[in-house]
This record gives C-alpha cells, sequence and structure tokens, in this order.
C-alpha cells in the first residue's frame, strides 16, 4: 500500500496538486471496498495513463480519474446485485470492471477512418491488398473449397482463377508495411510486438525456435499409428485430422463431454449453472462481469467432433479461471500465453482422465500450429522469398510423412492474412508443456 508520502509523489508528474491528490484519495476511500486497497487504484491512474499515452490518445489525469472512479462505483453497484455463488471476490471484480471501460475506450479512441481513394502511407499497401481480395472473398472461398469432397477440391480451386502472383505481391507489400509500423513503434522485428501483446517472455520466445524441431519429432511420435492413411492425407488440400479419423469417439454429444467435465473438476461443477455455451464464428471463451457467468462460444462451421474438442479446451480455460478467482487473482492480467499455457496442461489432464484414445489424435491439431507459427516467422523475416515454397516446406517440416513442393492455400488462412501471430502463444505455450516445462 503507498503510503502519504508515495502517493503525492505518484501524482506530481501527472501535473495534479497536493490538494488535488488529497481529495482524489478521499473519493477514492469512499467508492472502494475496504478490501480493495488504495495501491490499486493508483495502480489503475498509472498503468492506463501510459497506456493512453503509448496509443498517441490525449486524456488528462483528471478525466481519468473521474472515469476510473465511476467505473468503480457501477461495479460495486452490478456486483450487489449478482447470484450467489459469485465467482469473483469485489476486488478482483471491480479490477475486471474498469479493466474493460478503459480497454473499450482506447479502442473506441484509436479507430482511425481511412479513405481507400487516398490512404495514409502507413495504410495503403493494406488497401490495396483488400481492394484485390476483399475479406468477405477469403471466407466465401475458404467454405467453397474445404466444404467439398477432398477428390474434388483441386478442380475447385482452378475454378477460381485467382491471380495468385498479383495477390502474392501486394501481400508481400503489406507485410513489409507491417514491419516499418513496428519498427516506427521502436520495436526491433513485427514479432516483438506480439510478445508485450501476449506476455510472453524473450527467453521462451527462445527456447521455442531452439528445441521447435525436437518439439515436433515428438509430437510426430505420438500420433496414432496407422498404415490406412488415404494418398491425398498430406496434401496440400487437405488438413490432416485423426479427430475425424478415428473410429471411435468416446462422447455422443456437448451434453455428455460437458457434463463429464464438470463431474470430474468440483470447482467447475460449483459454478456449471454459470456456464453459458452458444453457438458463433469462432470458439471462445470469456467472463462476463456484467451476469458473473462464463460464456463459452462454439465454432457454428465445426462437426460435433471437433465442437466438443474446442469445448474441452474452453472448460480448461474455465477452470484455470475459477483457480484464479478463488485465490482473488485477476486472470485477465496474465496475459493470454500464460492462460493459453495453463489451460494446455488442464486439457491434458482431462483427455488423460477421460478420454486417452483422444490425446494422441489432437497432436494433429498442434502441428498445425506450429505449421502456421513458422510460416509467419519465416515470412516476416524475409517476406521477400518464394511463399508458396515457403508454406509447403513448413508443412512437411511438421508432418514427416509429407512431401508438399508447392503450396498458395496460405492466403486463404484467415489468420495468417488478418491476424499474423495469432497462433503465437499457443505454439510457444505447446512447445513449453510437450517438454513439461
Amino acid at each position: 500500500m503507498l503510503g502519504n508520502a508515495q502517493f503525492p509523489l505518484f501524482l506530481a508528474p501527472l501535473g495534479l496538486k497536493t490538494r488535488t491528490v488529497t481529495k482524489f484519495k478521499i473519493k477514492l476511500k469512499k467508492c472502494y471496498s475496504h478490501k480493495y486497497r488504495m495501491k490499486n487504484s493508483s495502480f489503475f491512474l498509472n498503468k492506463y495513463l501510459r497506456i493512453y499515452n503509448t496509443k498517441g490518445i490525449s486524456i488528462s489525469a483528471k478525466k481519468l480519474r473521474n472515469k476510473i472512479i465511476k467505473a468503480v462505483s457501477q461495479a460495486k453497484k452490478n456486483y450487489k446485485k449478482l447470484k450467489e455463488p459469485k465467482i469473483s471476490s469485489i476486488g478482483v471484480y471491480i479490477d475486471i470492471w474498469v479493466r474493460k471501460i478503459i480497454v473499450k475506450d482506447i479502442a473506441s479512441k484509436s479507430i482511425k477512418e481511412i479513405s481507400i481513394d487516398n490512404p495514409p502511407s502507413s495504410s495503403k499497401s493494406l488497401v490495396e491488398y483488400f481492394s484485390l481480395f476483399p475479406y468477405e472473398l477469403h471466407e466465401k472461398l475458404r467454405k467453397k473449397l474445404f466444404n467439398v469432397e477432398i477428390e474434388k477440391r483441386k478442380k475447385v480451386w482452378k475454378g477460381f482463377k485467382l491471380p495468385i502472383e498479383k495477390i502474392e505481391k501486394r501481400f508481400k507489400r503489406m507485410v513489409i508495411e507491417k514491419t516499418k509500423f513496428a519498427q516506427k513503434k521502436e520495436y526491433p522485428h513485427y514479432i516483438d510486438m506480439f510478445f508485450d501483446k501476449y506476455k510472453i517472455p524473450k527467453s521462451d520466445y527462445k527456447y521455442f525456435t531452439e528445441n521447435i524441431n525436437k518439439t515436433i519429432k515428438y509430437c510426430n511420435q505420438q500420433l496414432p499409428k496407422t498404415n490406412n492413411l488415404p494418398s491425398w492425407f498430406y496434401s496440400k488440400f487437405n488438413l490432416p485430422c485423426f479427430i475425424c479419423k478415428t473410429t471411435s469417439f468416446p462422447f455422443k454429444n456437448l451434453e455428455e463431454a460437458f457434463n463429464s467435465v464438470t463431474k470430474e473438476y468440483q470447482i467447475l461443477n460449483k459454478f456449471k449453472n454459470k456456464i453459458d455455451i452458444k453457438q458463433g464464428k469462432e470458439s471462445s471463451m470469456f467472463y462476463k462481469e456484467e451476469t458473473d457467468h462464463f460464456e463459452i462460444v462454439l465454432d457454428k462451421n465445426l462437426n460435433t467432433r471437433h465442437q466438443i474438442m474446442d469445448l474441452i479446451h474452453e472448460l480448461a480455460h474455465t477452470i484455470d479461471y475459477l483457480n484464479d478467482f478463488s485465490k482473488k487473482i485477476s486472470p485477465m492480467k496474465k496475459g493470454s500465453y500464460q492462460n493459453e499455457k495453463k489451460a494446455l496442461k488442464i486439457e491434458i489432464a482431462i483427455l488423460k482422465k477421460l478420454a486417452p484414445s483422444l490425446l494422441e489424435s489432437t497432436f494433429t491439431e498442434a502441428l498445425l500450429v506450429f505449421r502456421r507459427t513458422l510460416f509467419e516467422i519465416e515470412l516476416y523475416t524475409n517476406p521477400n522469398q518464394n511463399l508458396r515454397q515457403l508454406y509447403a516446406l513448413t508443412f512437411n517440416q511438421c508432418f514427416k510423412k509429407a512431401k508438399q513442393k508447392t503450396n498458395p492455400l496460405y492466403i486463404l488462412d484467415e489468420r495468417i492474412v488478418f491476424r499474423p501471430f495469432s497462433s503465437l502463444p499457443y505454439a510457444i505455450a505447446q512447445c513449453q508443456v510437450f517438454s513439461n516445462k
């Protein structure tokens, strides 16, 4: 807890007088629960003011102070309405509520309109790429290609008649532009931005680069042993999957999988009525502070087996969150990387207990994540290379039985094109966990 002498010194650089600081302390003391100490309120002001400044958003300490006080008041009021058992303590709950208010405000102030006719130099290549190959077309072609039988995909792909070389040139320019943007932000490389975003220690990334081939070898050794794989299993028009290929599956439906996991974990069973499961665009889990519920969204485009696998993963996240909440720790503070690492360990434990036959099938998914991440690392290290060949080589690196020579389908990978390095925390977490670190 900050003492009386420390508190004014902390706010002095913000241009606040001692009298203003004293009033601020009194207001905060009235707003905050006795369990929610003053050091947290000062931490809010310092941390979020720094983030606003980093984003180039101008805001006065007074305005931010009032925003924080209002958010704390809203959180306390809403907390009283929540039904028992409550997932979070009041202190952590306030932290989450304030964090969401501030993040939403920063996001709204960070949005900049871009003129398609006259885009700024920092966005020119992005506009050029998406004017040639719009987002909606990516999604449409991806679904059309992978929704048909594997034997028909080559014909479907040729039928798209895409100007691949033109698309690749604009894609490379977009990659170069992103690298320049990162360097303007004083990051040595584009990937360094994501170490900060996902809170990935540089030492863990170094371990990944030094041990990824060992981890890939381990994952290949864990894959189901079978001699009757079709000739197209490792072709460029197929995403290898042993989850779909296995003849037996331990769960009939989502409800059975949910009940099996909740029965196994007491902390999850206690709050199972506060877990809402929905269908959506992408599988995810998040805590909804307004209702004190967890919401698990499952990708509606996946088949039942893959939805069940995603459900188990998201329940692993839920267990991790509940463990943090029980210790009065906000899970949002850890960052995506640590959250994924913890959830992966829990997911493996769940599968070992409830569905050991499925565990070996999941290593295929890990290898696909490694492939994407390795491709992106090489891409942003040197975009001026043969990307179709690189995409094939990184696939062969991850799947030892593959012999691809060229593969242009990276342009349909939504994460590579629209959310580069979004798989990075998963890849590094998997490398760590599989190495028992």
